[in-house]
């Protein structure tokens, strides 16, 4: 069912979650429908500016988060390269624009390098290890999130939700600067499944309004916010 036949309190909070991310203030903002694998709260916040160069280049950054303890860890990241009245999605371009809080400190430090379109692969098994404690994986087993021992190498991000919201919340975001195309370039394979709800098939340009009109961003915000 698309957001305009919700009753009003559903078209109530998607449309003050769009004014948030249009914001692009960087606010970390709330995605209660969507949570990790270890059942962590996750948050999503936008920064669009340009070059501090003074290049012409304008950058949008997305980026969603998970709160563990008082730690906000990044775990996934969109960004996108804006000349004219085209942004580029094919070029990581953290670290271009000013962190406003230490989650995106810390995102700015990950993703120095890599894909511009990329949600955290870590699994169960290195969560568990890495945490130095022995009784990490006893008390996943215990708190029911692994139940059977081939879900050690469950994702603790992929699968969840969080690449289609990125991908409408850059679409969002992108129409209400005036962008009238995105190229989203060559796609990962994980990339690629995280499109194809949007049905573009081969195109590499695609134009926002299509995409934040398109059944599935509604479907994906609906999902996320409630």
């Amino acid at each position: 069912m698309g957001v305009g036949s919700e009753e009003g309190p559903i078209k109530e909070i998607v449309a003050k979650f769009k004014k948030e991310v249009t914001a692009n203030d960087g606010t970390l903002i709330s995605i209660p429908g969507l949570k990790s694998r270890l059942g962590e709260s996750l948050y999503i916040s936008t920064r669009f500016g340009e070059d501090q160069v003074g290049t012409g280049v304008s950058f949008l950054n997305v980026d969603v988060f998970a709160q563990r303890d008082d730690q906000f860890i990044p775990v996934g990241i969109y960004d996108w390269e804006v000349v004219g009245k085209r942004a580029n999605g094919n070029k990581q371009r953290h670290g271009h624009l000013p962190a406003t809080n230490q989650a995106h400190e810390s995102a700015d430090r990950y993703w120095s390098t890599g894909e511009a379109f990329h949600v955290r692969d870590d699994d169960l098994l290195k969560f568990a290890t890495e945490a130095g404690d022995l009784n990490k994986m006893t008390e996943l087993r215990q708190r029911g999130v692994v139940q059977d021992e081939n879900q050690w190498t469950d994702s603790l991000y992929q699968g969840r939700g969080i690449g289609g919201l990125m991908i409408a919340v850059s679409a969002i975001v992108l129409e209400s600067k005036g962008i009238e195309e995105m190229n989203v370039g060559t796609l990962s394979r994980d990339a690629q499944r995280a499109w194809k709800k949007f049905e573009i098939g081969g195109r590499s340009l695609v134009i926002p309004s299509e995409l934040v009109n398109h059944d599935a961003a509604e479907r994906v915000l609906i999902k996320s916010l409630m």
